[in-house]
């Protein structure tokens, strides 16, 4: 999430999944899995995961969606609860984005269930932060919404405009997005 007053929220598309052979039917991996194991199964690039489901004729792009759509209804859980709302009374960006770590369970049918989540630096702890996704963090989080390219006269303009000032950030966000999907 990197903003609570409008929300905008983003879900990560690539990251690691862990496997368990129980999840989907799903056989083991015909390619070169990742090495690092954790109690519960495997771990892989979630890449790796829908090349193996979608060999067994199983369509991610549902599934994709159904965990899409409980990442929504988390954050607005969220939201309900007040978090945002209590972080707002904050100057802008007094918080940085916030980052959650949703742990899911698929079942048999596809269906994502919410096991638990991780919020902040926590989020990082099972799988741990890759290289692509620190850096898409860091873009999405960490830009100049002012900048020297910027003609003076629009720099004026902006500053004056509160809501222009929201709708630059908005824009250069989504255009630093990297691999996170608007939700």
């Amino acid at each position: 999430m990197t903003s609570s007053a409008p929300l905008r929220a983003y879900i990560y598309r690539s990251g690691d999944v862990i496997v368990t052979e129980d999840v989907l039917n799903a056989p083991k991996s015909r390619a070169r899995p990742n090495k690092r194991k954790s109690s519960g199964g495997r771990v892989t690039p979630i890449a790796s995961y829908w090349q193996e489901l979608e060999a067994t004729g199983v369509s991610c792009a549902p599934i994709w969606r159904r965990i899409a759509t409980l990442t929504r209804h988390f954050l607005r859980a969220t939201a309900n609860d007040g978090l945002f709302e209590r972080q707002a009374k904050w100057p802008q960006r007094a918080f940085p984005p916030k980052l959650f770590g949703l742990d899911l369970k698929l079942d048999r049918n596809g269906q994502p269930w919410l096991l638990g989540y991780r919020d902040g630096v926590a989020a990082d702890c099972e799988l741990g932060l890759r290289n692509r996704l620190a850096q898409s963090i860091f873009q999405i989080s960490s830009f100049c919404v002012l900048d020297d390219g910027l003609a003076p006269d629009k720099i004026v303009e902006i500053i004056k405009d509160r809501e222009e000032l929201k709708t630059r950030e908005a824009e250069l966000e989504h255009a630093l997005k990297g691999e996170f999907e608007p939700l």
